[in-house]
């Protein structure tokens, strides 16, 4: 299983576990401790990043950025600028 696809299922059993339909009722902090505690210090590469960006999975990606989790430094200003 690739990595854009595990993170994919991972954010959908977050935001089912929380009842959350969509961005605007995400914790975001809560969400970025769980995402945080799952991916640990693992880094994504921009391949991952556009296929979540594509099947818009744009709060995953935000996070991600946030956290550091991209090897591309660029898109982890990214997710800090829009997360």
């Amino acid at each position: 299983m690739k990595s854009s696809e595990r993170l994919m299922l991972l954010d959908n059993k977050i935001w089912q576990k929380h009842g959350w339909q969509h961005g605007g009722m995400v914790d975001k902090k809560l969400y970025a401790r769980e995402i945080k505690k799952a991916v640990g210090k693992r880094k994504f590469s921009e391949k991952t990043y556009d296929v979540l960006e594509n099947e818009n999975y744009h709060t995953l990606n935000a996070t991600l950025g946030k956290l550091g989790r991209f090897k591309e430094k660029r898109l982890n200003l990214y997710g800090k600028k829009y997360g």
